[in-house]
């Protein structure tokens, strides 16, 4: 018996690129993709606050409306893009503390 299921890439990247997001239990950075089955659910995530480039960044949405960790489907073959948001909420000193403007 064969057995030639539809699959999907899932890409994930995050708004600014280069964070860490979460698929299944691995992080990695952004941007990066998988292949799914077509209707099988899998997990993504976004830690609530990273730093990056000199910043600290605080996660505010995901492009498909999702919480911040959340179930996620591949409805159709093909490609399934999503996207992390975050916003800055300062920068860093070199010594990992926020500095004050």
């Amino acid at each position: 018996m064969r057995f030639d299921p539809l699959t999907a890439t899932v890409t994930l990247n995050s708004d600014p690129s280069g964070l860490q997001l979460i698929f299944g239990s691995s992080a990695e950075i952004t941007p990066f993709q998988r292949t799914v089955i077509v209707g099988s659910g899998f997990n993504v995530g976004a830690p609530s606050t990273q730093q990056y480039n000199g910043q600290q960044w605080s996660f505010v949405s995901w492009s498909d409306g999702g919480a911040r960790q959340h179930n996620a489907v591949a409805s159709n073959a093909g490609s399934l893009s999503l996207v992390a948001s975050y916003s800055s909420i300062g920068r860093l000193f070199a010594d990992g503390f926020e500095a004050v403007d």
